[in-house]
């Protein structure tokens, strides 16, 4: 049961945090659309994919047990677990990454997840919604970590979800190669 609204909660914790120059609902929306593509049409999914980000993003003033509480308290377990899964914590984004890793290796539900998440990602990279090209910052580092992500999350993955991640993880390949 949930206790309010994941959208407007969601909302709320990001605040101003922008990504790509827009509000960081752009990003939630992506996440959530892309799980809406793979039949994963339920309020469960939907509150996992508004709220994926506000463990690791928002309430920076309490320790991460506490940030996992608030979810569980709001939303359920059933929201709470897979957003705890794809919440990295560590001084630095390897770090952070290999947390990620180490518990979406073992949950299908978080792998899931964390799979519409990066692919909103990579994609946003490809077509930077702000310019509408190529982030090559934010494209190299997403190429960089693609063998260690696959390795901890695809095979938790359906294969068209997978594949959907592979396309754009390729489109950028060939835009970087074309720049070269």
């Amino acid at each position: 049961m949930m206790l309010i609204s994941y959208r407007w909660f969601a909302s709320f914790m990001h605040g101003k945090q922008q990504y790509a120059g827009r509000q960081y609902d752009y990003h939630l929306d992506r996440v959530e659309e892309i799980l809406v593509s793979f039949g994963y049409d339920t309020p469960v999914w939907r509150a996992r994919a508004r709220l994926h980000d506000v463990i690791e993003d928002c309430m920076k003033w309490a320790p991460p047990w506490f940030r996992r509480l608030v979810i569980r308290v709001l939303f359920g377990q059933e929201v709470s677990d897979p957003v705890w899964d794809v919440t990295g914590i560590g001084p630095n984004r390897k770090a952070r990454n290999q947390c990620i890793y180490d518990k979406v290796s073992i949950s299908y539900n978080g792998s899931i997840l964390k799979c519409a998440d990066r692919t909103a990602n990579v994609e946003a990279s490809l077509r930077d919604p702000e310019t509408g090209t190529l982030n090559g910052s934010m494209a190299r580092m997403y190429m960089k970590e693609r063998r260690a992500f696959a390795y901890a999350v695809q095979p938790n993955v359906p294969e068209a979800m997978w594949a959907r991640l592979e396309k754009a993880y390729n489109d950028i390949q060939a835009t970087i190669d074309a720049e070269c």
